[in-house]
């Protein structure tokens, strides 16, 4: 009985951490729901301020045993005009850093979707921000450098974004997802992070690729045989807005480059061949696209013992049912 009492005591010990959702509060219009290291918060309607949702935040911490346990905060904010404490319309979105990391340090995840209402979170020790919120107003510059390398997934889609202003300061991304947004460009230094695994920029409008955009800070040597997927599909990309020094010969690792469903006619060598030879896995889907084969794309044609499986996609408008290494245009 005595070896099995510390067992017992050890099973009962997270029920100690479960969170309370507490009984007073400053406005209706929300709902709350705990579990041992899960706290979900509902705003639906009502007069909610700045003040208040910091108040209320101050009852959780008050209420329960120990909040640093808490892992996930859940928010959703919807058709709740928020005040600032002037009862002017709230711009920002802050949780103070005292109750986000000094009560929390085991705080790693936010997930939403927020909705009418931009906000801003302290991410020092995050590891998932995660939301859908045509209205977000982020400065990311501002507002990830504590972030840091805690950072690890970084999904913003359909969120308003115009530019990755600020991204580099996220050293330890591994997921970004700023798919349905309104990206126009990538600019040097916007994914350098050696930690990346998946890249999904899909539904923007991209045009343009500029110089360094894909080099990395460094080499990560443990995720050599790691494949980095950059998907830049159903954007407006050309070639000839490609900047040859673009970075993704020099990740150190095997890329999947998705171009499915952009402008291109045609893939210059200067682009796409120093990548290509980087690194025998590396590989293009370009399905969707209008190309025109001839001798801009020779240089496909005259590797096509080592590419045609690795280059999929470039059919040939001016000749259908052919693809740049089977047509005899070129």
């Amino acid at each position: 009985m005595k070896s099995v009492l510390p067992f017992l005591i050890l099973l009962a010990i997270p029920s100690l951490f479960a969170f309370t959702c507490p009984e007073n509060h400053p406005e209706e219009g929300y709902t709350c729901q705990t579990s041992t290291y899960f706290l979900h918060v509902e705003f639906r309607g009502g007069n909610w301020s700045q003040q208040n949702f910091t108040d209320y935040l101050q009852q959780v911490l008050r209420l329960n045993y120990n909040p640093g346990f808490l892992t996930t905060l859940d928010l959703i904010i919807a058709n709740s005009p928020i005040k600032s404490l002037d009862l002017t319309p709230l711009l920002g979105f802050y949780v103070s850093p005292k109750l986000m990391i000094e009560n929390m340090p085991n705080l790693v995840e936010i997930t939403g979707p927020v909705t009418n209402t931009p906000y801003q979170f302290n991410v020092e020790y995050l590891q998932i921000l995660s939301t859908a919120n045509p209205n977000a107003r982020f400065n990311l510059t501002d507002l990830f450098k504590a972030a840091g390398s805690s950072l690890k997934t970084f999904d913003m889609h359909n969120s308003n974004f115009q530019s990755l202003d600020g991204l580099s300061h996220l050293t330890g991304l591994e997921t970004v997802s700023f798919a349905a947004n309104n990206i126009g460009a990538l600019k040097a230094g916007d994914l350098t992070s050696s930690r990346l695994e998946l890249v999904n920029l899909n539904g923007n409008q991209i045009i343009e690729i500029g110089e360094d955009v894909f080099q990395p800070q460094s080499v990560a040597t443990d995720l050599l045989n790691t494949t980095l997927n950059i998907q830049i599909q159903g954007n407006n990309l050309t070639d000839e807005r490609i900047h040859p020094n673009h970075g993704l010969d020099k990740t150190g690792r095997p890329v999947n480059l998705a171009l499915n469903q952009n402008q291109f006619v045609f893939l210059s060598k200067v682009n796409f061949e120093p990548f290509l030879l980087a690194d025998e896995r590396n590989s293009i889907s370009a399905a969707g696209n209008n190309f025109t084969c001839d001798q801009r794309m020779k240089w496909l044609k005259e590797r096509r013992e080592t590419l045609e499986k690795r280059v999929t996609g470039v059919d040939c408008q001016n000749d259908p049912g052919q693809t740049i290494f089977t047509t005899s245009l070129v």
